[in-house]
């Protein structure tokens, strides 16, 4: 409803109007929106979209950035783990098969059990995940920082 006290405008052109243009995008537990204003005749839109949507992928790509890099320093502490744990486990089931040698007279190479076996296995396939998480955390780390420059 107008308000009676003011005059409206005699007459409203092309260039009194104009179009809002807003990108928004979820980052995280976050959101990142950009706007625009342009006159309806603006020359260029199409160009001033792509800015627009590069300058938010370079912006999403800085604010995941860091959670990319803290996961591939988590994958490359676990990998490290899985590593450790699997020599601790081996030199375990060395230094059992060395001391049934010397108790029960067997003789030769370590003899690994079922069980142990499937631990030994358990741990390879463990080593394995961390090593292709260390790749692919690499590979995205690596695309987040291009789009950042």
């Amino acid at each position: 409803m107008l308000d009676k006290t003011q005059t409206a405008p005699a007459e409203i052109t092309e260039k009194d109007l104009g179009l809002g243009i807003q990108f928004a995008r979820q980052i995280g537990t976050g959101q990142i929106t950009l706007t625009a204003g342009v006159p309806l005749d603006y020359k260029d839109l199409n160009g001033l979209l792509d800015k627009l949507a590069g300058a938010m992928d370079r912006q999403a790509a800085k604010g995941t950035l860091d959670a990319m890099q803290n996961g591939l320093d988590r994958a490359k502490a676990e990998y490290a783990t899985a590593q450790q744990q699997l020599a601790n486990f081996e030199a375990q089931v060395a230094s059992e098969w060395e001391v049934l040698t010397t108790k029960g007279g067997r003789r030769g190479p370590v003899k690994w059990t079922e069980s142990q076996l499937k631990q030994k296995l358990s741990w390879q396939k463990q080593i394995e995940t961390s090593a292709d998480r260390i790749r692919q955390f690499t590979l995205e780390v690596k695309d987040a920082e291009a789009k950042c420059r």
